[in-house]
């Protein structure tokens, strides 16, 4: 039974609300004891001291490494972190970049508002609301990025900040990664779309094309002479939409990845 359940179950105990919250913090309290060699080594930052999570009550190294392990029924609020542990001396102390009794010092960089400790140079950002790698950035407004300085390629803005690569599925706000802007606005990884387009050539989302495919079609069109239709099938028509140019029309019966759109006559098409 998962935490969530188990806490729906004491919510309907008949028994007082006293109780009930007791039984809760007793369920938490025992969530909490993880012995050492049970923790997840975290690999997302290196930095010399754990933080206690503030839903579960579990020491761990990051936010990312609680909810990658699924380490309770929520995800965990960065923010609320109120208690840290030194590994080296093993000392729980409230929030800073130093430990208060053997004094090392726990990451070149460290942000009190976001609970961050990190080898990277990082600035926090009040508009993106956390912390971004890099120094003394530029947020802009009208692509929501963050930016070494006021003159950058400005960007189309995401439709969301919850907007997700549509490759990877990671949160393309929040991301370290860098984005790319797609040719129909949508965005995704850099590194994804450098892999994506060895395979394909339009957009996950939309399936406009990503590329002039000017020459391709062309060359489409000279396979497509090429292809014997059956007798029975040479006056059939069939009806497409187009990605491209967003329109409908009818076209000469083929195999389906030679119908042609007669408006813009390209081949990104699909049967309707």
């Amino acid at each position: 039974m998962s935490l969530q359940e188990k806490i729906k179950e004491i919510q309907k105990e008949d028994i007082s609300q006293e109780e009930k919250m007791r039984k809760i913090q007793d369920l938490y309290k025992s969530l909490s004891n993880l012995k050492l060699d049970e923790k997840v080594k975290c690999e997302h930052y290196e930095r010399k001291c754990e933080i206690l999570s503030p839903c579960c009550n579990k020491w761990i190294g990051c936010r990312i490494c609680h909810d990658e392990n699924n380490l309770c029924d929520f995800k965990m609020d960065r923010f609320k972190v109120n208690k840290i542990r030194c590994i080296e001396c093993k000392e729980e102390q409230e929030v800073s970049n130093k430990c208060i009794k053997c004094e090392i010092v726990f990451a070149d960089s460290f942000c009190g508002i976001c609970k961050v400790w990190t080898k990277d140079k990082i600035s926090h950002c009040d508009k993106c609301g956390f912390c971004r790698v890099g120094k003394k950035l530029y947020h802009c407004d009208l692509c929501d990025k963050c930016w070494p300085n006021e003159t950058h390629p400005c960007t189309k803005k995401l439709t969301s900040r919850d907007e997700k690569c549509p490759v990877c599925l990671e949160e393309l706000f929040t991301s370290k990664k860098n984005s790319y802007n797609l040719n129909c606005g949508h965005q995704m990884h850099s590194v994804c779309f450098n892999d994506y387009i060895k395979t394909n050539y339009n957009c996950p989302i939309c399936k406009k094309s990503l590329f002039d495919m000017t020459q391709h079609w062309e060359h489409m069109k000279q396979i497509k002479s090429t292809i014997q239709i059956p007798e029975e099938y040479k006056d059939v028509k069939v009806k497409v939409s187009c990605f491209d140019c967003e329109k409908e029309s009818e076209t000469e019966f083929c195999i389906d990845n030679f119908l042609e759109c007669k408006h813009c006559n390209g081949f990104n098409v699909q049967k309707i």
